[in-house]
């Protein structure tokens, strides 16, 4: 069996060192470095098809509380755990605070609860790392670990104002006499009832919990969100902000299991990640225009930035009528559909690009073998799908043919490049290619020696582009075609905005 190089956490080395060197985290090992994390973690951060990292977790056994009916997440999981490392990355990647499961517990109020367990008198806590029953310095780390899994789970505006049984948590955290939790609580609007300063036997007590009540608001908004990059700073001084560069240490956001500096990074590909206030997350831009011609690349561009000069503008005019910005996957959808009725590319194709959040263009070395391959085992599902139908009068091999594509993401079956051949090639066939450009492929040794005439003038040059279906071609054409068009309505844009901007800002 080999072996499987376990990817680091996606996490900043700094927090990482500082969570590990703290006495509260001796004898724990946390679960960011399983083997079944690292699988998660590259599920979770592949750009193409990413999974949820609200996903619910179901172990062997249901003693554990997460089987399939209580819906419980990573999350849930690594809060009870105490996991400090494990959940904050699980943030980092988008996992929902304030989920919860079917008893309608969230993280928090599962934290609160082994909290419970922990200061109960009389119960005892097994470790699992010792496989021995706790001692009550263990305890103390283990009651320090959680508190701290809180206070992320807090600061990340998880809701404070929930039960704990009969309790709440700031009754809770007053019986404990934890009082950071306790500032923290009411930092964030937990509002005390009347009773709860009786928790408190000495008056020493009494009056510290009065003064933390003195410098509390409950009508004051919260404290701004941490930023889940864990750099420290709020949201909307981080990556709330501006975009972020891609960290070149974390792991590749194509699935290759490789870091971003080794990958992508190396073949000049750019990720930005920013906070996305719709999601309430960290997202990040694997450029998902990639794979798509220059000039249909520029007239997205266009499009986007016309489109946000005009949010400007109806932003001044009435904020709450401002739609959110159109999705590049939108324009595909439509683009799909203006080609077809215009018989400019092949229905087949039209339905994966109708149902793919990407279009496969051949773009050699430059874009990720990785993804190449899964847009490759994406992209040919959906036309077998469009085949399934039934409703295309064409045959199986026709079809292929024109709409699925190769792990190059160009033709899956390539046609002769000899200009009085083209013979195709076919799963029992497969044609051999120039020995020095990889582009032209040939049935056979006669149709090459037939094609070195015309193909020695682009063999290798910059003009020369690999082998491209027909309906890639006609996106190519029809972008290229609109470039004028699009960039001349642009400009009619602009000098109305300008005019739109100027009687805004009259009195």
């Amino acid at each position: 069996m080999s072996k499987i190089h376990l990817s680091n956490p996606l996490l900043p080395a700094p927090f990482v060192q500082q969570v590990e060197t703290h006495d509260s985290m001796r004898g724990f090992k946390s679960s960011v470095y399983d083997r079944d994390v690292h699988g998660n973690r590259l599920a979770m951060r592949t750009w193409l098809k990413p999974a949820s990292p609200d996903c619910p977790v179901v172990f062997p056994d249901p003693g554990t509380g997460f089987t399939r009916e209580a819906q419980r997440t990573w999350l849930h999981h690594y809060a009870m755990e105490g996991d400090v490392l494990a959940l904050s990355e699980m943030i980092g990647l988008g996992a929902t605070a304030d989920l919860a499961d079917s008893n309608f517990q969230t993280p928090l109020h599962l934290v609160f609860l082994e909290m419970a367990k922990v200061k109960t008198p009389g119960i005892a806590i097994f470790s699992k790392a010792r496989r021995a029953y706790m001692g009550v310095v263990d305890k103390e780390r283990l009651f320090y670990r959680l508190a701290w899994v809180a206070r992320i789970l807090i600061e990340q505006h998880a809701k404070v104002d929930i039960m704990v049984g009969s309790n709440s948590l700031i009754d809770l955290s007053c019986t404990w006499k934890d009082w950071d939790t306790i500032a923290l609580l009411l930092k964030h609007g937990a509002a005390p009832l009347p009773t709860t300063i009786s928790r408190f036997r000495s008056s020493s007590e009494k009056k510290r919990f009065s003064d933390l009540l003195k410098f509390s608001d409950s009508d004051h908004p919260r404290p701004p969100r941490i930023c889940p990059c864990w750099s420290g700073k709020v949201v909307s001084d981080c990556h709330g902000k501006s975009g972020q560069p891609y960290p070149l240490e974390y792991m590749c956001v194509c699935g290759s299991a490789k870091t971003y500096q080794k990958c992508c990074h190396k073949r000049g590909k750019l990720v930005i990640e920013k906070w996305d206030n719709k999601s309430q997350r960290i997202l990040h831009d694997y450029d998902r225009t990639q794979n798509i011609p220059e000039a249909l690349r520029g007239q997205l561009d266009n499009i986007l930035t016309f489109q946000q000069n005009l949010k400007e503008v109806m932003q001044k005019l009435d904020p709450l009528e401002v739609e959110e910005d159109i999705d590049k996957v939108e324009i595909q959808k439509k683009l799909a559909a203006d080609l077809l009725s215009k018989g400019l590319i092949d229905p087949a194709f039209a339905y994966a690009m109708d149902r793919a959040n990407f279009v496969p263009f051949p773009h050699g070395r430059t874009s990720s073998q990785h993804l190449r391959k899964e847009m490759e085992a994406k992209w040919n599902k959906l036309v077998d799908d469009y085949i399934h139908q039934g409703r295309d009068s064409r045959s199986r091999v026709e079809i292929e043919r024109c709409a699925k594509v190769g792990s190059g993401n160009g033709p899956l079956f390539n046609v002769c490049g000899a200009s009085t051949c083209g013979a195709y090639e076919s799963e029992s066939r497969k044609f051999s290619c120039c020995a020095k450009c990889k582009r032209s492929f040939y049935c056979g040794k006669t149709c090459q020696k037939l094609a070195w005439r015309t193909h020695k003038t682009v063999c290798c040059s910059e003009g020369q582009r690999e082998p491209h279906l027909p309906s890639q071609e006609a996106i190519r054409r029809s972008a290229e075609e609109g470039i004028q068009g699009t960039s001349e309505r642009l400009n009619v844009a602009n000098a109305t905005l300008s005019i739109l901007r100027q009687t805004l800002n009259q009195p």
